[in-house]
């Protein structure tokens, strides 16, 4: 459409919005291949005997794409798309609520001193005498080497 050729499309999705239908291009159905066709002929047809039909058809598809199809009209309707949402944003509150429940999760952390805290003072099945191993030990005990040798077994 943009360099001018007439454009037959099927009338789903975009190009039912981007065609008017014998205004600057076609609709045809493919799944009814005969009357796709038969259009198709039609068109070149009446182009033939008369070059009006080819440059009226022509001249309406350059301007449709030009009017409405551009980059710099879509990235207008980006920006103007950008500033309405972030203008709803700021006064629905978004973000607002997003932190307050972040907030509300993350202050989970009183909770979880006062879990460790009873757990520190319940009694446990340990024998009296016994001591915790130093954190270091635990360290030493907990850590272990992994080889490309030892992989392979």
């Amino acid at each position: 459409m943009a360099c001018g050729l007439p454009t037959f499309a099927t009338a789903h999705g975009g190009p039912a919005e981007i065609i008017r239908h014998r205004r600057n291009g076609f609709h045809i159905d493919p799944f009814h291949g005969a009357a796709a066709a038969e259009a198709m002929a039609d068109f070149f047809e009446k182009a033939a005997a008369d070059g009006g039909v080819w440059d009226a058809i022509s001249a309406a598809a350059v301007e449709r794409v030009e009017t409405r199809f551009r980059w710099p009209i879509y990235a207008k309707r980006l920006a103007n798309l950008c500033s309405t949402y972030t203008f709803w944003r700021h006064v629905t509150g978004l973000e607002r609520r997003e932190a307050k429940r972040y907030l509300e999760v993350s202050s989970a952390g009183p909770l979880i001193d006062q879990s460790k805290q009873k757990i520190k003072n319940e009694p446990t099945n340990q024998p009296p005498n016994h001591q915790p191993l130093p954190i270091k030990q635990l360290r030493r005990r907990s850590t272990f080497s992994c080889s490309a040798a030892s992989l392979r077994r």
